[in-house]
């Protein structure tokens, strides 16, 4: 199936998205701005180049684009409605013309360090328009950033207790105790999610473009996972806080759509809590609260685009290469044609990863060619061992099964579990094993858990991004620059929410002075669709009807032995090609997974003290 084809899976668009996509293609000459000096900085949001002009030669994603303003789209009032346009701020004559105010850097020049930061805007003096949407004044956007309510559990200094279910921290006033709502339990120090939300705060404040107002950030601690209590949560905070937009930064994560319902029907933006290592949502969780939910990682629907496309591409067409061990029979497996178990998550827990799972089974099926000798699952997701003797049964019996009927390769269909390779082991049966990463079983700690001897044989693809030392990750560059007295297992744990951040103040940034959720759809439809050519900064664009931001995965395989440059302990995922990305059906057809036996070690871990 190509991206073509797919993309008429997506739902039709609404009138006002078709209107928008209309005037972003059909009237260029309103939204482009001529750029007479390719040096200067502009003081709009990104727009896509003309029809006339070729993509830029060196591919690369926000920071290739040229910069237009976003004000020929209506403005939102305070409830959301459509109000009148607002003129565009004067463009400056060219670098040095008006004081510089935000710290660009790199050339051409971007707002931070990130590869993925957006083009530089170093300056803004115009009418910013106001009050242009509900949680937007002229001086400031508020934003509440949600964690879970925890009464125990240190992680890396004041982690522990938080303040009371249905606390507020706010992060304008004085810290250190200032606002009990902030407040580790049974101290007068900033609980630690409160302590790392400021330094983001501090950071993203400092370096990103937003017009005139300073993002304003609430610490709300919610409780409860049904969805009474997740719409009861969001009622509090808009009638609390009224905010532009929600960033979940929960741990539970069940039925967030409640909230997110409550949220978008009020007109404000949320960015669920699938950061790396949360499962990934539905597409229909996005569109059906258009424009009003953005995220950072991808959908189930773009993951399992992906990962069909290669395991048709770089599994199906070839004989097993990836183990060397032997069969039932005593033969080795090496050499064979492949025989396959499906292995597919089935925790009620994680409807996101089930999803991922029946579309990748059928898919596979039907474009690959592949019949499976074996289906099995698992009942349980996550890191953990657990010692439940039902599941310990299950795994054992699927373990049998597959030996019996010679697998020689496992396509691991989303998900973590600790059951079944501990039961391989015990039966000295080691197949080839494919998967697809989801943040948790492909980052260091979930796959040290597997036994080494079975885990060698495991590679796939992974969206995360590619970080050779873990001390410069973006996440741990801008914790450190937000509060030089944090620690790095402290900064550890903060680089974890560091991406629903960034797509908070990306997002800003875009939609220009003229802010409302209708100027970030603009913004963020206008990045076009180009290949990321650097390992460290996947492409990321949005298609018809799309909300979530990476769209290419890279390869790599688990090596026991590997070690990460500045993480502690053995074992590592090994990027193929230097961490190179590929776009689903861009995967070329070879057999060379293992050939680099030196392959660079991916650093990027979830984040616990000490790692």
């Amino acid at each position: 199936m190509s991206r073509s084809d797919r993309l008429r899976r997506w739902p039709p668009l609404s009138g006002s998205l078709v209107a928008l996509g209309l005037a972003l293609f059909v009237l260029p000459s309103a939204l482009n701005v001529p750029q007479s000096n390719p040096t200067q900085t502009l003081e709009f949001a990104p727009i896509p180049p003309q029809d006339d002009q070729p993509p830029p030669p060196e591919p690369g994603n926000v920071e290739t684009l040229s910069l237009g303003t976003s004000s020929t789209a209506p403005a939102g009032d305070a409830d959301g409605d459509a109000g009148p346009g607002l003129p565009p701020p004067p463009v400056p004559d060219g670098v040095g013309a008006r004081p510089v105010t935000k710290r660009c850097v790199g050339n051409p020049p971007r707002q931070t360090e990130d590869p993925m930061s957006p083009p530089c805007v170093a300056h803004f003096d115009g009418d910013n328009g106001g009050a242009t949407h509900r949680g937007v004044t002229g001086d400031e956007v508020r934003v509440v950033i949600y964690f879970d309510a925890t009464s125990g559990g240190n992680v890396g200094g004041r982690f522990s207790g938080s303040p009371p279910p249905g606390s507020y921290c706010d992060l304008d006033l004085p810290r250190d105790g200032g606002d009990p709502g902030c407040r580790e339990a049974e101290s007068r120090a900033d609980h630690g999610y409160v302590r790392f939300t400021r330094a983001y705060s501090n950071y993203f404040n400092a370096r990103f473009q937003t017009f005139g107002r300073r993002v304003h950030y609430w610490v709300y601690f919610g409780s409860g996972s049904d969805p009474t209590e997740k719409r009861a949560n969001a009622a509090d905070i808009l009638q609390t806080v009224d905010p532009f937009a929600v960033i979940d930064q929960s741990l539970t994560s069940g039925n967030d759509d409640a909230m997110f319902d409550a949220l978008a029907a009020r007109g404000v933006l949320g960015i669920p809590a699938n950061y790396y290592g949360a499962e990934p949502h539905p597409a229909s969780l996005y569109w059906q609260r258009a424009p009003h939910l953005w995220s950072f990682s991808p959908d189930v629907e773009h993951l399992v685009d992906n990962f069909v496309s290669y395991v048709c591409a770089r599994v199906a067409p070839f004989l097993v290469t990836h183990t060397n061990a032997t069969g039932i029979d005593g033969q080795p497996m090496r050499g064979r044609a492949r025989v396959y178990a499906f292995y597919l998550p089935r925790d009620e827990d994680y409807p996101g990863l089930q999803l991922f799972g029946e579309q990748a089974r059928e898919r596979i099926i039907s474009e690959c060619g592949i019949t499976p000798a074996v289906e099995a699952s698992f009942a349980f997701n996550g890191d953990n061992v657990p010692s439940n003797p039902n599941d310990a049964a299950q795994a054992r019996q699927d373990v049998a099964e597959m030996q019996a009927e010679g697998v020689t390769t496992m396509l691991w269909l989303g998900g973590t579990n600790h059951y079944t390779t501990p039961m391989m082991d015990s039966a000295g049966y080691y197949p080839e094993i494919v998967i697809l990463g989801d943040g948790e079983s492909d980052e260091l700690f979930g796959s040290r858990l597997h036994p080494a001897r079975v885990w060698e044989n495991a590679w796939g693809i992974s969206s995360l991004v590619f970080i050779e030392r873990i001390a410069g990750e973006p996440g741990m560059v801008a914790c450190f620059e937000g509060d030089p007295g944090m620690n790095r297992d402290q900064c550890m744990v903060a680089k974890n929410a560091y991406r629903q951040h960034f797509m908070l103040f990306r997002a800003i940034q875009v939609a220009g002075p003229n802010l409302s959720p209708t100027t970030v759809d603009q913004g963020m439809h206008a990045i076009p669709a180009i290949p990321s050519g650097d390992p460290a900064k996947p492409a990321c664009f949005y298609d018809p009807g799309d909300y979530t931001c990476v769209k290419d995965l890279m390869e790599e395989w688990w090596d026991p032995n590997g070690q990460p440059a500045d993480v502690t302990g053995i074992g590592c995922w090994r990027v193929v090609q230097g961490g190179r990305r590929h776009l689903a059906d861009t995967w070329p057809t070879a057999n060379e997974v293992f050939t680099d036996p030196d392959a660079p070690c991916n650093s990027w871990t979830f984040g616990f003290p000490g790692a």
